[in-house]
């Protein structure tokens, strides 16, 4: 999920991390019915990743109601997944393809979630795929097989092979990123407190290897943020690192993700702070205005009045 550029590979992962979070901002309808076994499983292999399981089940339930927005929402993304493990540029060209359709058609529904606005705009963007990850041939081979276990759900082995390629390329941006994102996920799925705090941890190691490697992309940030979040209950030094993500690209609308999730988490408004200066403004007289400024406004204010 590279600041860069709208790569398809890299940016794809920074997608995954969205899954665990925009579930709340997609109508409730989508996640009633939860008597329907067919509909628990193939919202189960979603969740756990295994998105080329889950999309014949996803397609026959939006078959069966065309206008569900929270499955279409996941069929879209999960058919965007699987498409980055095709090597048929002409079949992965179509898969993507009916991916954006169902996405619009989602979006046009209502669903607003961060997922499907931010995969839409990864799908208007050109297919680099076969652009390397890097220029070493073993570490190109590991990052791409773990992306590949990783679409079918086997964490374990693409964590492994992440951090293989991570072994042969040490300054391999991506597969410090992906594996601190299967730490991440692994944790998130752990029930035991004290092994989630370990995945967490673990994640957030790969994650400032990451930005360590290169300090000016948003995605460790917003990534680590999540862990720290999510996984730690560390609330401001999760806002520390949202926050790092949009300095580090301000004009990226992916940085502002995790902080406004943040906001939402812990209740907070976020927006520019009023600021009010203390002045004295003279009637105008031949043309002439005077303004004058309390001294004691000049003086350091914390809410950034003084400057």
């Amino acid at each position: 999920m590279p600041a860069k550029t709208l790569a398809f590979i890299p940016y794809f992962c920074v997608l995954v991390m969205l899954t665990l979070l925009q579930g709340a901002s997609l109508p409730a309808r989508g996640q009633q019915r939860v008597d329907d076994p067919e509909r628990a499983r193939a919202l189960k292999l979603y969740e756990s990743s295994n998105y080329v399981e889950a999309v014949p089940l996803l397609e026959k339930i939006a078959v069966a109601d065309p206008n569900d927005v929270f499955i279409l929402s996941r069929l879209g993304f999960a058919l965007y997944a699987t498409a980055t493990a095709m090597k048929d540029k002409v079949a992965r060209k179509i898969v993507i393809e009916r991916a954006r359709q169902i996405l619009i058609k989602s979006n046009e529904l209502g669903d607003d979630s961060n997922l499907t606005r931010v995969t839409l705009d990864a799908l208007a963007s050109t297919d680099p795929t076969d652009t390397p990850f890097s220029n070493l041939r073993e570490a190109e081979k590991a990052i791409r097989e773990g992306e590949e276990a990783f679409v079918r759900g086997d964490l374990d082995k693409a964590l492994a092979a992440y951090e293989r390629a991570l072994k042969i390329d040490p300054k391999l941006y991506e597969a410090a990123l992906y594996a601190g994102d299967m730490y991440f996920k692994k944790g998130h799925a752990a029930t035991d407190k004290s092994e989630k705090f370990e995945l967490m941890e673990k994640a957030g190691g790969s994650f400032a290897r990451a930005v360590e490697t290169n300090p000016n992309r948003e995605t460790a940030y917003r990534y680590w943020g999540d862990a720290l979040m999510m996984g730690q209950s560390k609330r401001e030094d999760s806002r520390q690192k949202f926050v790092g993500a949009i300095v580090a690209e301000p004009y990226n609308r992916r940085a502002w993700v995790g902080l406004t999730q943040w906001a939402d988490q812990y209740g907070v408004s976020l927006g520019h702070p009023r600021i009010d200066v203390p002045t004295n403004v003279s009637p105008l007289k031949d043309n002439k205005m005077t303004i004058t400024i309390d001294p004691k406004s000049i003086n350091d204010q914390a809410d950034g009045s003084s400057t």
